[in-house]
């Protein structure tokens, strides 16, 4: 089992930097986890690649359409709420980041991550263990 936060799928779902490592990692892993915000903010980054770098709707709606496909298991936000707010203030991090970790902590699973900043500063905390960074 393993985590795959936001920047990954979106990387999986359309053409930038990395895109094939994202592709492979999920394609790799059965049983891909994260936390129900991860459809929101795919929507989120695809909608800004609609209005600043024309991507077309249909793409859009494709990507969003293959989602369910790429990860098996959504986990209710509400439940990963406490756990998420504790790491956000310990890391002083966005607390949305925090939700994909506080699961792979509740899970015991890598969490990945093509987020630098994001990896960074879980790579210099005790969570160094569950982090991920999606390279080339």
């Amino acid at each position: 089992m393993t985590v795959f936060d936001a920047s990954v799928i979106v990387k999986t779902l359309t053409e930038e930097p990395l895109s094939a490592n994202a592709i492979l990692s999920v394609a790799s892993e059965p049983h891909a986890v994260a936390p129900d915000i991860l459809t929101f903010e795919v929507a989120s980054a695809l909608s800004k690649k609609g209005r600043y770098f024309d991507l077309p709707r249909e793409k859009i709606d494709d990507a969003l359409a293959a989602l369910p496909d790429m990860v098996s298991e959504q986990v209710a936000s509400t439940f990963l709420l406490d756990k998420a707010m504790s790491l956000a203030l310990e890391l002083k991090h966005a607390f949305y980041d925090c939700l994909y970790l506080a699961l792979a902590e509740d899970r015991d699973c890598d969490l990945v991550t093509a987020d630098q900043k994001f990896a960074a500063v879980v790579t210099a905390s005790r969570y160094a263990k569950r982090i991920r960074l999606l390279t080339e």
